[in-house]
């Protein structure tokens, strides 16, 4: 016959002992520092893609967000996460040649031809407001691309 006393005791005490372990951190703890494999940001994609358009619109190129089509407002203002990889793709529909550089980080698309389309991918591990122009056309297309937290 079992012993009620020590069930109740070996019951009680494994389970407590455990909860006591967990919260003591004695099955690898962080020691209270944030490890890139315990960030809250994991759960979030690490990359994004926004596909972009070149157009002509009363003989002067802008930039759309063809994502957005239905608000079409030109040279858009662009989010992306910190320390996630953002790819603009970006398709020339426009009636010049346009390289589409991100000065901060050193990014650019090279030379984008009418009908040709080009990317850029980049991270940026602060944040910031960064700006995107045309290099030939500042004039036509330029914006910002904010780096925010998730939450």
């Amino acid at each position: 016959m079992v012993n009620k006393l020590a069930l109740g005791i070996a019951v009680t005490a494994i389970p407590l002992a455990v909860g006591i372990a967990a919260i003591l951190g004695l099955f690898g703890s962080t020691g209270g520092k944030l490890l890139p494999t315990v960030r809250p940001d994991k759960q979030t994609p690490a990359t994004s893609t926004i596909k972009l358009e070149i157009r002509n619109v009363n003989g002067v190129d802008r930039l759309y967000n063809v994502g957005d089509i239905a608000n079409a407002r030109p040279n858009p203002d662009l989010t992306n996460c910190l320390a996630c990889t953002l790819t603009l793709i970006i398709t020339n529909n426009g009636q010049n040649t346009h390289t589409i550089v991100i000065e901060q980080v050193g990014a650019s698309t090279g030379p984008i031809a009418p009908g040709e389309t080009k990317s850029v991918s980049f991270s940026y591990n602060d944040f910031a407001t960064l700006r995107y122009s045309s290099k030939e056309h500042p004039d036509q297309i330029s914006g910002k691309i904010d780096i925010v937290r998730i939450s």
